[in-house]
């Protein structure tokens, strides 16, 4: 695939995501995709997920623990099967009714025109701050 057909790929499961259609946003995903998003044990999901149902259950949880705010993209760089976002959100954690506002890094790989790959990198230390 082109840097671009990568960054269009990567911005319409950003797109499907946020506007609830996870089912469409999932089949942008590989069948045995690899997710990680490490987490502090203090906030109620994140870890390492393989297979599109445990990464479609991950995301059950985040909606769960959090009222999500937009996912504000500031720039996404494509090079070869790779797609790193740079971006920020405000969120409110539901447990505590606190918001937080990070910055975040997510690196995508693509295969095929599926995504097979995805490491979260977040500001932990701010998000925990809204559990507890």
């Amino acid at each position: 695939m082109t840097p671009q057909a990568l960054v269009e790929l990567v911005t319409s499961f950003y797109h499907l995501f946020e506007s609830g259609n996870a089912e469409a946003a999932a089949d942008l995903l590989s069948e045995d995709i690899e997710w990680h998003n490490p987490m502090p044990e203090q906030i109620p999901f994140g870890g390492e997920y393989r297979g599109r149902a445990a990464v479609i259950a991950y995301w059950t949880e985040l909606m769960a623990a959090l009222e999500m705010g937009p996912m504000e993209v500031d720039q996404m760089v494509a090079q070869d099967d790779t797609v790193v976002v740079v971006g920020r959100e405000s969120s409110t954690a539901r447990s505590t009714g606190k918001e937080y506002q990070i910055h975040w890094v997510h690196l995508y790989k693509i295969t095929d025109g599926k995504i097979v790959y995805v490491r979260e990198y977040n500001h932990t230390a701010a998000m925990l701050q809204a559990f507890v």
